[in-house]
């Protein structure tokens, strides 16, 4: 492949920890090209992203048209949606969209944007959490109270009874009263062929959480998470890289959380193990050939806060010295025993 015929890809917004997942499993691969687009807000992407632009947000007036020009100028082949909104403006502006959107059909996009649209396909399929309609069908507190277009965290609350609930003043449209989940959590990274079907998944415990990002997850295996991924990607069309959340209620049932048509923020858990999932999503979209081999190795992981900076330093010569700097305790560069 030469670099004229390399696949110019748009990580947008890249900023947030998805579209950073997808730089950190794409940026040693030959055969892309990456850029980065997000708002013009204070993000992480500027400081990884080689080439990095500014557009505005899916919410505001002529996002579409900044995007095409920018794609067109570009010469993009495919857009990464780094993030549940804007997959679903893609979506629903499909046949507009001047490059090739690295997800799931339009229709599946729409479907799981939305929890309650979710539930109602996927229920009789796999357990899905009890709805309830009002404060007043309540049989059992607490009750959990989530946003039906959400993701992460946000704007998520747990009532401890009816007269809290009540006290919210909540949108019957925009907001689900759930069943309480208290058992553990799990997301199930899928990968998916919409010719072949279903050709890998593999579940992780979601042992610590920060705003809906798991910190630190390790695979589990339990045969349930297989047959809940084959069930639902026979109801809904799903392409390349794709997840869905799981939560055992008080009798210890998976119950269904989410789906969504994208990589998960945590894929990396798999990537370790040779499932590099945005890269085989593109060769997915270009109908290349794939074999899923999964390297059977224990891992976990643990994310922090990371440091990068800019600065003003000029120079032109770096002298190093050799000991204890190129070569230090016997080994030539960095020591993890440090």
């Amino acid at each position: 492949m030469t670099t004229e015929s390399r696949w110019r890809v748009l990580v947008f917004p890249g900023g947030t920890e998805i579209g950073l997942g997808i730089w950190n499993a794409l940026r040693h691969c030959k055969d892309v090209v990456l850029h980065s687009a997000a708002a013009d807000v204070s993000n992480h992407a500027p400081y990884v992203f080689a080439r990095h632009f500014i557009l505005p947000g899916v919410h505001e007036p002529g996002w579409l048209a900044a995007l095409n020009a920018l794609v067109e100028r570009l010469r993009i082949d495919y857009i990464f949606p780094a993030h549940d909104d804007l997959i679903a403006a893609l979506a629903a502006e499909a046949p507009r969209v001047r490059a090739r959107v690295v997800s799931s059909p339009p229709e599946t996009c729409l479907v799981t944007r939305s929890k309650r649209l979710t539930y109602r396909a996927l229920r009789g399929i796999v357990p899905v959490p009890n709805i309830y309609a009002d404060a007043d069908a309540v049989g059992a507190f607490p009750v959990f109270v989530k946003p039906d277009r959400g993701q992460g965290s946000k704007d998520a609350y747990l009532a401890q009874g009816r007269n809290e609930l009540r006290g919210l003043s909540l949108d019957p449209e925009r907001t689900l009263l759930l069943e309480y989940l208290p058992g553990d959590e799990y997301t199930v990274d899928c990968f998916s062929d919409r010719e072949i079907g279903l050709l890998f998944s593999q579940g992780r415990q979601r042992v610590r959480t920060r705003s809906g990002i798991s910190m630190h997850s390790h695979p589990v295996h339990d045969p349930a998470f297989a047959n809940y991924a084959r069930a639902i990607a026979s109801k809904l069309a799903l392409y390349g890289a794709w997840f869905f959340q799981v939560r055992r209620d008080a009798q210890g049932t998976l119950k269904l959380l989410e789906v969504a048509p994208r990589v998960a923020g945590t894929a990396v858990v798999s990537q370790v193990q040779g499932i590099n999932l945005p890269l085989l999503s593109l060769y997915e979209q270009e109908r290349v050939p794939v074999e899923i081999l999964l390297n059977e190795i224990n891992v976990e992981v643990d994310r922090a806060l990371v440091n990068r900076y800019r600065h003003t330093v000029a120079f032109r010569t770096v002298y190093v010295d050799f000991d204890d700097t190129l070569v230090i305790r016997g080994w030539c560069g960095s020591s993890t025993s440090a």
